[in-house]
């Protein structure tokens, strides 16, 4: 009787997941992260060099705070911001108001059912 000794068998090779429990949290994080820097962190970088700079297209050089110097000493600049803020001072509580209303008058039993027929409406329950 003659023993023959087999080699051991090869285990499979198997491909290494990325999908570990540490790994989890990041691979779930990494859209709104990618959307977030190419969306918004980006654009703002980008605006923040240009704001920093003259020229246009490729052609630009680095001016640093000219720009901003130039804005400040601008009447035009100081008569935009000022019309902005009365617009804002003025619009928004009246567009406040309004709202309020509208969401009374329709939450109101006598107008908000005559407003939808009456008829079938879950507020006559």
């Amino acid at each position: 009787m003659t023993l023959t000794l087999s080699r051991p068998r090869e285990r499979a090779r198997t491909r290494r997941s990325y999908v570990t429990r540490r790994n989890i949290p990041y691979l779930l994080i990494m859209p709104a992260l990618l959307g977030f820097l190419v969306f918004k962190a980006y654009p703002i970088i980008a605006a923040m060099y240009i704001s920093l700079t003259t020229g246009a297209g490729g052609a630009r050089s680095f001016v640093g705070l000219d720009n901003y110097v130039r804005l400040v000493n601008d009447p035009l600049f100081w008569t935009s911001l000022w019309n902005t803020g009365l617009i804002l001072v003025v619009q928004v509580p009246i567009m406040l108001l309004f709202a309020l209303l509208l969401s009374l008058g329709l939450n109101s039993p006598s107008y908000g059912c005559a407003a939808c027929g009456g008829s079938g409406c879950s507020c006559r329950a």
